[in-house]
């Protein structure tokens, strides 16, 4: 895993006053990889540098990265004394293969008056930008976030 000297953020993400107070979805991407769940208050409580630090790496299925990014996230919880974090199943994400765009999306892109999201639109976004419209889509209502970022990825 490399990491870059910025946080991986998208531009909408940025849109906030401070990118960091949330958990960005590239920090999601990497908890749900490893079946980790971190709490707000815990993400809060680390100092902004290490929120920085867990949020620089891009999203990617390699396996090595989740681990690396695991191993990172656990320095950072001894370190700031954040308690546990919580485990569960890693997520599926069968979802961000280029093979079809997600029903969940596809409900998402009509509540904000957007065409379905054709096959090779789908295919050509990365895997963190497939991550990014699936982790927003995933709840029934309409999400803002969601239109900012099918914008910022070209999908409307």
């Amino acid at each position: 895993m490399t990491f870059a000297s910025q946080p991986y953020l998208f531009s909408f993400e940025t849109a906030h006053a401070e990118p960091l107070a949330f958990i960005p979805l590239g920090v999601r991407f990497y908890l749900d990889r490893c079946g980790m769940r971190l709490t707000l208050a815990q993400w809060q409580a680390l100092p902004e540098p290490a929120r920085a630090a867990l949020a620089s790496p891009e999203p990617s299925l390699d396996d090595g990265a989740a681990r690396a990014f695991e191993d990172l996230l656990e320095v950072h919880v001894r370190a700031h004394a954040l308690g546990v974090v919580e485990r569960q199943p890693p997520a599926a994400l069968d979802e961000l293969s280029p093979r079809a765009v997600p029903e969940s999306v596809v409900s998402q892109a009509a509540q904000h008056g957007q065409e379905r999201p054709s096959q090779a639109a789908w295919d050509g976004l990365s895997v963190a930008q497939r991550y990014a419209l699936t982790k927003l889509a995933r709840k029934a209502r309409r999400s803002d976030d969601f239109a900012a970022a099918a914008h910022e990825f070209g999908m409307s």
